[in-house]
């Protein structure tokens, strides 16, 4: 069984679970049970958003319904296996009616099946954690950087008591950078960065706005893991990722 909070440690980048599925049941269910879980979840009920992301942003495991109205679940399948140069694990959601499509979806390179209703919560997690096992976590770069922050909530409105502080990032990844706060950050708010390694990244603005995933006290100061899941131009993941493949 998973581990509750396993993910969210401050040694590894969060690992970002896609959920597809038209049963706003079936979105509420994963969300509670695989963020108690630690994993940082997306929910979309309809492929255009989703597959609009993936376009910018790294996605490790994708639980994708296999009878969803616009697009079946078998085509959006075989279009990520055709457009995204990185490909995340992808367990299919299910009926039993619908056994055909689930050995096409293999057939096409699906990584697992859950059939539906999912069950229970813990038997939802063991499945998810032996399909984890497989993933390979996007490389991490460790560095020392001064970094200004400054946390709002997460509809980006400014806090009753806004977090302003100091730090140094220590590592970056694609999925996500770490910091080490002279203050805590709660898990869940936004996380705005200025540092020197931005303008290294050549990435074209002064500040980046992430969302806090991990916090843990170290040494009388605060280790934050923040993802990029917020960045929504997709020239500046691309400059992320220039930057850690030249030093990774």
């Amino acid at each position: 069984m998973v581990e509750k909070n396993f993910i969210y440690t401050t040694n590894k980048p969060p690992v970002r679970i896609l959920v597809l599925d038209d049963d706003p049941d079936i979105l509420k269910f994963c969300r509670m049970v695989l963020d108690d879980a630690g994993f940082e979840v997306l929910t979309f009920d309809t492929p255009n958003l989703a597959l609009e992301l993936m376009k910018s942003h790294r996605v490790d495991m994708i639980l994708l319904d296999i009878a969803l109205p616009q697009m079946t679940g078998v085509q959006i399948l075989r279009k990520i296996k055709e457009e995204h140069s990185h490909q995340p694990l992808i367990v299919m959601l299910t009926r039993k009616k619908t056994k055909e499509d689930v050995t096409a979806s293999i057939d096409l390179g699906a990584n697992d099946y859950i059939v539906k209703p999912i069950g229970t919560p813990e038997d939802f997690l063991k499945r998810i954690d032996k399909n984890i096992q497989k993933l390979t976590l996007p490389k991490i770069v460790q560095c020392h950087y001064p970094a200004e922050l400054e946390a709002s909530s997460a509809d980006g409105f400014d806090l009753k008591d806004p977090i302003v502080t100091t730090g140094e990032i220590f590592w970056v990844s694609l999925n996500g950078f770490a910091v080490l706060s002279e203050l805590p950050i709660e898990r869940g708010l936004r996380l705005k960065i200025k540092s020197p390694l931005l303008s290294e990244m050549n990435v074209p603005t002064p500040s980046l706005y992430l969302k806090v995933v991990a916090q843990k006290p170290s040494k009388k100061k605060f280790e934050i893991v923040a993802s990029t899941i917020n960045i929504q131009n997709e020239s500046i993941m691309t400059r992320i990722q220039n930057w850690i493949e030249t030093r990774a």
